[in-house]
């Protein structure tokens, strides 16, 4: 079947709107006498330059469909590959989460007691600055939860701001591979998703050099 025509069949059946008329945009530029891989560069992501270089690669070689089919596996394993990681990221994360919860609760609502119990025991003794401290960390989430909320919030943003920057990004990748457990596990999705992309992108007829560029 033609390019266009089989563009046209998947555009057809696409119940998705926007990825409609990205087919069909993708078919208007063929139709209008550029290339199947120039058409996805014009279109920009989700085609980025490894499905646009392995498109390019393989219409140079004659063999188009082998290399779609390849593009096609390989996004197959790298999904594969995020759901385990998350599956096995889930239980630690729903983990802290629910200590952090239970951390705060106590913070709010046990300890306090503890402090009139402290005062009729000690009569006007002083505590121990470990115990200070986590009585005063308890009175100011007490009184100002608000803040605490926003707080938290406004470092959680500020971390992601500073993940986008190039040495955020170093940092946060320094901190995320040197996690306990975690950071073996995300070390090595990231060599199979590496080391399959590039053998993907070899066997499509993509020189070495642009491969690890890409």
């Amino acid at each position: 079947m033609p390019l266009v025509r089989a563009l046209d069949a998947l555009g057809r059946q696409q119940r998705n709107r926007a990825f409609r008329t990205m087919l069909e945009t993708l078919t208007d530029a063929i139709r209008g006498g550029g290339t199947f891989s120039a058409g996805l560069a014009r279109i920009g992501p989700p085609f980025d330059p490894l499905y646009v270089n392995m498109a390019r690669a393989g219409e140079a070689a004659g063999v188009l469909g082998v290399v779609l089919e390849r593009l096609a596996l390989l996004m197959e394993k790298r999904e594969r590959i995020k759901g385990r990681v998350r599956a096995a990221m889930t239980y630690p994360v729903v983990i802290m989460a629910v200590a952090l919860a239970i951390v705060a609760a106590l913070m709010v609502f046990i300890v306090p007691r503890f402090q009139g119990i402290f005062d009729g025991l000690l009569k006007g003794q002083s505590l121990p600055p470990l115990t200070l401290a986590v009585l005063g960390l308890s009175e100011f989430l007490r009184r100002h939860a608000m803040w605490a909320a926003l707080l938290t919030i406004a470092a959680s943003v500020l971390v992601r701001l500073l993940v986008r920057t190039e040495k955020g990004r170093r940092a946060g990748d320094f901190v995320a591979l040197h996690l306990p457990l975690l950071g073996s596990l995300l070390l090595k999705a990231t060599v199979v998703r590496f080391t399959r992309t590039l053998g993907t992108l070899l066997a499509g007829g993509v020189p070495i050099l642009a491969a690890l560029t890409i």
